[in-house]
């Protein structure tokens, strides 16, 4: 038990991929075989405590992204909409993390939360939003017993509001914060005298039980409320 200080800085650059330099994607993308590497410049520091019934870990971070591969939407010279990769000149992020997990009896449970920051900016120093940087995203879950062996669990995410670029509009357009359940109920069999096949895990589990509309992208959207059975024999 108790606590343990930690910190770390790094340098570390990607070069663009082939797909990325040459890729038309069906004509959705114009290739860009001019892009340039991105280089990250990034440090951290925080703490992470331990106790007898869990952990709690915070860090606080800050990175500063150079040419840095977003994409852009514009119109072509035929009138088509398309997406192109560009380097964007920085691209600066702060913000802190928040991690627990713990125990209360034979019950468990974890979460995490980011608060950030993130803003691009071109070589004039002109600040621009960018795709998908929501300034919130958290989770939180549980699992506990239950009479007749069961287990049951659960687990909450939130995602804030942020941005994606849409090609029918011409630029970037927001996505609505969104929040999502699932609920799990687990138990695991035992069969005969013990070995081979002789226990069975079985679960059933209800994703996004408020079937909420929850975007990936523009126009892209995960499952609704879905039932998902699994078993496994061992």
């Amino acid at each position: 038990d108790g606590v343990l200080v930690h910190g770390g800085a790094s340098r570390r650059s990607r070069f663009p991929s082939l797909r990325e330099l040459y890729s038309g994607a069906l004509g959705r993308f114009e290739p860009n075989p001019n892009l340039r590497p991105e280089t990250l410049l990034g440090g951290e520091a925080g703490f992470t405590a331990t106790g007898v019934n869990g952990e709690v870990q915070l860090v606080g971070f800050h990175q500063r992204l150079s040419d840095g591969i977003v994409r852009r939407s514009f119109t072509d010279g035929l009138g088509n909409r398309r997406f192109q990769r560009v380097n964007q000149d920085k691209v600066r992020s702060s913000g802190v993390e928040l991690l627990l997990v713990g125990t209360l009896g034979a019950s468990t449970f974890n979460g995490d939360l980011t608060l950030q920051d993130v803003a691009g900016y071109d070589a004039d120093g002109t600040e621009v939003e960018l795709e998908y940087e929501p300034s919130i995203l958290g989770k939180l879950g549980f699992d506990i017993p239950i009479p007749a062996q069961f287990r049951f669990g659960g687990e909450g995410r939130y995602v804030g509001e942020q941005m994606c670029e849409n090609p029918e509009i011409g630029g970037l357009q927001p996505l609505p914060a969104s929040t999502a359940f699932d609920l799990t109920l687990r138990r695991i069999f035992s069969f005969g005298r013990g070995g081979a096949l002789s226990r069975l895990d079985a679960s059933a589990a209800v994703r996004n039980v408020t079937d909420r509309a929850v975007f990936d992208q523009c126009g892209l959207p995960q499952p609704g409320r879905l039932l998902h059975l699994q078993f496994r024999i061992w």
